[in-house]
């Protein structure tokens, strides 16, 4: 049986929203193979979204971070102003 081995957490912010996603690194990553053509996708949406993405690697843990500011959709209106 595989156990899931990634977390996915979301953090409010000031007028924005963190989402991270952290994986676990198996084996020797200098021997994974990856075109990283699903994290050039993730970037793409993210930036076409006015986004940050960021990827960090820490000894045996793999993190994708993305933030997106809080602006309502229709009125233009930054809404968390007004908070």
């Amino acid at each position: 049986m595989l156990r899931s081995c990634s977390s996915v957490r979301m953090y409010p912010e000031q007028g924005r929203v963190r989402i991270s996603v952290n994986n676990l690194i198996r084996g020797n990553a200098a021997e994974t193979e990856s075109n990283q053509i699903g994290l050039r996708s993730v970037r793409k949406m993210v930036e076409m979204h006015q986004g940050e993405l960021y990827t960090f690697v820490e000894t045996n843990i793999y993190t994708v971070q993305i933030i997106f500011e809080l602006i309502h959709k229709y009125s233009g209106v930054d809404v968390c102003k007004y908070q």
